[in-house]
């Protein structure tokens, strides 16, 4: 305090500070302000002159309990691997403030542009975050744009991150943590890399990320624009993906230990990727719980470059959303045109999986369904009116509607479809088989039809086909009816 009320009086003359006393720093120019890039290095010939210690001092000078404010405004400057670790600033509280207009070019054989790096999981660095400017790297340059490590309470804000790729791929990254909880990312730029964003757990499974939000922006142009590797609420809204081989990577690669689970995207807009989303499972446990609804936009999928060192892996622009794990829910999202070979694919190890109500202009959304336990529901969702249903009956949540619901299965052979059951004016109405025992609630008497005659059903409360019966012939549908239950098969046997 004392330092910066003689500054005050004496005109913009900031003296040497105890901090720079104790770190043994002498400053250029002791007009600029503490934490001032300028205080400790000329921009002789900017883009061109390495500023790297001046900016590495501008850190350097803060004070070790409290932090500060390191500042770089308008202008371009060649900077790289500028280290901020808690065994400097032992309750962290240091963050970038970068004028709009300002560029860091990342120097060549740099490792990062900037570095925070906490002690160990248990040991983090804290209140930290970069906000404004951009950071460029080059081809085969340094690896990370902003690198966070066994940090918390983090954020990077109206940042873009760009060129930070290699050839072939590989594993650079604009953002890149690892055991950095507790983060926030608003309104990133993120362009041209092998990783736009990569949340990646190490080998031991030990720097698992949790809690990152991630509001607004565009990540584009990338191998993979968004990928989160083993990690547990890592959520997107309204983030738009763009011109990537996969815009989101939900990518399970451990063999041991836990997985992806309980991340969300919501309202993000996804346009010209190879697949839109993918979630993978390589290891021993269960990629799970991924929501994807509320509004996501899945545009067109492209193969969108083709050279020797393309971000496209094989396949890219058949499907938008590639399915693997369990539990995950895929409900209320808008799909426009559609993909080569269907809208969904869902792998044959998928169980348990929800797929609700779907919108789209004209046409149901498509599903390739390889999976099992998988509920497919495919509705496209137009107000009030009729609604068909064409799925396998497995899994199902409620459907709540006002007028009718026709509902439609395979025959014995599981090799035709045909009209299974029609309910009026339904209330809840929940499908199944002989495994999940469901039921459907029916404020009418349903009918039962086999595409050309259409009866009452009939009373029975007969048990047919049973759990031991295999293949589509065993599926049924339970209605309840004033206290009264029917079985109905898919050949509309009671």
């Amino acid at each position: 305090m004392a330092d910066r009320q003689f500054a005050l009086i004496n005109h913009a003359h900031y003296p040497i500070s105890n901090a720079e006393r104790d770190q043994g720093l002498t400053p250029v120019d002791l007009s600029y302000d503490y934490g001032h890039i300028l205080r400790w290095g000329k921009n002789t010939t900017p883009g061109t002159t390495d500023m790297s210690t001046a900016l590495q001092n501008a850190v350097l000078s803060l004070d070790k309990t409290y932090g500060g404010v390191v500042t770089v405004p308008a202008g371009r400057y060649l900077a790289g691997d500028i280290l901020v670790d808690k065994d400097v600033f032992t309750n962290g509280g240091v963050w970038f403030e970068l004028d709009p207009r300002a560029v860091i070019d990342i120097k060549p054989a740099a490792t990062y542009g900037i570095k925070f790096q906490g002690t160990s999981t248990s040991s983090l660095l804290q209140l930290i975050g970069v906000r404004g400017g951009r950071l460029v790297g080059t081809e085969d340059g340094a690896n990370y744009g902003i690198w966070l490590e066994n940090c918390g309470n983090w954020w990077v804000e109206n940042t873009s991150l760009q060129q930070f790729f290699s050839s072939p791929r590989a594993t650079s990254a604009g953002l890149y943590t690892q055991y950095a909880i507790y983060g926030t990312v608003v309104n990133p730029n993120i362009q041209t890399c092998d990783f736009g964003m990569n949340f990646e757990n190490d080998s031991g499974n030990t720097k698992r990320q949790t809690a990152v939000n991630i509001f607004g922006g565009n990540v584009q142009t990338c191998l993979r624009a968004l990928r989160v590797d083993d990690c547990i609420d890592v959520n997107a809204y309204g983030t738009s993906f763009e011109n990537s081989s996969i815009g989101v990577l939900y990518d399970y690669t451990r063999t041991t230990g836990t997985n992806n689970a309980s991340c969300n995207l919501s309202g993000c807009y996804f346009e010209r990727n190879g697949r839109h989303v993918q979630i993978t499972e390589h290891g021993t446990g269960i990629s799970r719980g991924i929501n994807i609804g509320d509004g996501n936009f899945f545009e067109n999928v492209a193969a969108t470059y083709a050279s020797t060192d393309a971000f496209e892996d094989a396949n890219s622009g058949e499907y938008k959303l590639d399915i693997d794990g369990s539990y995950h829910n895929i409900s209320w999202n808008y799909w426009s045109t559609a993909a080569n070979t269907a809208d969904i694919l869902i792998q044959s190890g998928a169980t348990g999986n929800y797929i609700g109500p779907q919108g789209r202009a004209t046409g149901d959304v498509s599903v390739t369904d390889n999976g099992t336990g998988t509920y497919n529901d495919k509705v496209p969702i137009t107000g009030e009116n009729d609604i068909t249903i064409n799925g396998k009956f497995r899994h199902a949540d409620e459907l709540r509607l006002s007028n009718n619901i026709k509902m439609r299965g395979m025959n014995n052979a599981g090799t035709n479809w045909r009209d299974l059951m029609h309910i009026t004016t339904s209330d809840r109405v929940t499908v199944g088989n002989t495994v999940t025992d469901s039921q459907i609630y029916s404020s009418a008497q349903p009918r039962w039809y086999d595409g050309s005659n259409t009866e009452w059903m009939t009373s029975s409360d007969g048990d047919t086909g049973g759990s031991a019966s295999a293949g589509a012939g065993n599926q049924y549908v339970e209605v309840n009816i004033n206290g009264t239950v029917y079985k109905v098969l898919h050949d509309g046997t009671v």
